[in-house]
């Protein structure tokens, strides 16, 4: 734990240090992999007879990861901040987390 200030310095919070967003970073990671590797799969599956070939729907449904991931990562950055009330956090912590879930 460190103590992060805001920037009048009026305000300090107990904040998570840099190991806990590694972790948040490497749960980010693990899904943008995943996402590259199913498009990358489903080019290469491209040539595929059509009753087989589901090009047009994973990607669709890769751009719907893409935008849930962008948002969870966006909510943990707006809840990166000393003044953010605790409830706050927390309810945007768990909105992240159920996109990264949601998103794999």
């Amino acid at each position: 734990l460190e103590v992060v200030y805001n920037n009048d310095r009026t305000i300090s919070k107990d904040m998570c240090g840099p190991t806990c967003f590694r972790l948040e970073f490497l749960a980010f990671l693990s899904a943008l992999v995943i996402f590259i590797l199913v498009v990358v799969m489903s080019w290469l599956g491209n040539d595929l007879p059509s009753i087989v070939n589901e090009r047009e729907a994973i990607f669709s449904a890769s751009w719907i990861k893409l935008f849930v991931l962008a948002s969870g990562l966006a909510l943990l950055m707006l809840g990166n901040n000393p003044a953010t009330p605790p409830d706050t956090i927390a309810f945007l912590m768990t909105a992240a987390v159920n996109g990264v879930v949601l998103s794999l």
